[in-house]
């Protein structure tokens, strides 16, 4: 049996809309992602974009008719509809917030379901479901380049450097929430997504370098640090451009601190957090401050010029 569902989502921000939006066929406000339907709710008295329709579409056995009778199956169908729907937007959401330079992120999904208010029905009436929770307000203008921007980047096959974004937004989001021991492994990670993005040519898949590479590289340095090998000395091999001493201070602080958790190591047992007098009191302002440089990290990679 092929079973519709229509989701009603609120929005986690209002898009405003701009002149730019309204010139363009866009302005019927539909779209479709992986066989998705979409269509942005206005809110005419206000003249801007609060919420979305999300229709899809799936095939429910019907094997398993009664449902009542089948309430696991009915729940795991529930949640794989759900997590379509929910995913999808957060793709788009994704490629809006890129395409700002991310300076918004926009999250409406937590892995596996909508984090945002929706009423969901269902074609057949097999099944009916609501689910409520917080939602931040704010306001970013659409138009047609963002637009077609969010569109590009949900359908895409994601690179390294697009990776790297991620892991940044999960990290500004896990400090938000108070979880700095994966907030600071998302910073790590995603400093070797760019590495690995960068001196795709000159390392393996172990993030050792070649050969060649290696050699070289032993001459310069005997007992090299993170920073040494991948900042000063790899970064040597494309060109004269490095960060500033500043980023490279904190790429060193990370990577010391993700090793040590990576060991098993609790955050406020290890030497180097100590040494620096952090506590859980003011944790927040230190990481927000890391945060501040590992943007300007993703954004020192990205432009760079080899």
């Amino acid at each position: 049996m092929k079973v519709q569902a229509i989701f009603n989502v609120e929005l986690p921000l209002r898009f405003c809309i701009g002149n730019d939006f309204k010139k363009t066929p866009l302005t019927q406000f539909l779209f479709s992602i992986d066989d998705i339907h979409f269509e942005l709710v206005k809110n005419v008295d206000k003249n801007i974009i609060e919420k979305v329709i999300v229709k899809l579409a799936d095939d429910y056995d019907d094997n398993f008719l009664p449902s009542d009778t089948n309430y696991e199956y009915l729940q795991q169908f529930k949640r794989s509809i759900t997590y379509k729907a929910s995913s999808t937007l957060q793709k788009f959401l994704d490629g809006f917030s890129k395409s700002k330079n991310g300076s918004n992120y926009f999250q409406i999904f937590d892995g596996e379901d909508f984090i945002t208010p929706y009423k969901v029905e269902i074609s057949p009436n097999i099944m009916m479901g609501n689910s409520n929770g917080n939602c931040k307000r704010g306001c970013s203008y659409l138009d047609d380049e963002t637009f077609n921007a969010s569109i590009t980047f949900a359908t895409k096959e994601k690179e390294l450097i697009d990776n790297a974004w991620f892991m940044l937004r999960e990290a500004e989001h896990l400090t938000e929430i108070g979880n700095y021991e994966l907030a600071l492994i998302n910073m790590a990670i995603m400093i070797e997504f760019l590495i690995t993005a960068k001196l795709t040519d000159f390392i393996d898949e172990n993030g050792y370098f070649l050969s060649s590479y290696s050699a070289e590289f032993k001459k310069q340095y005997k007992t090299p640090t993170f920073v040494e090998k991948y900042f000063l000395y790899g970064l040597s091999l494309l060109g004269d451009q490095k960060p500033s001493h500043d980023l490279l201070e904190s790429i060193d602080y990370i990577y010391k601190v993700r090793s040590k958790l990576a060991h098993g190591k609790r955050l406020y047992t290890i030497k180097i957090i100590n040494d620096n007098e952090i506590t859980p009191y003011n944790i927040g302002d230190i990481w927000n401050y890391l945060l501040i440089n590992v943007n300007e990290i993703y954004y020192f990679f990205r432009d760079f010029d080899s």
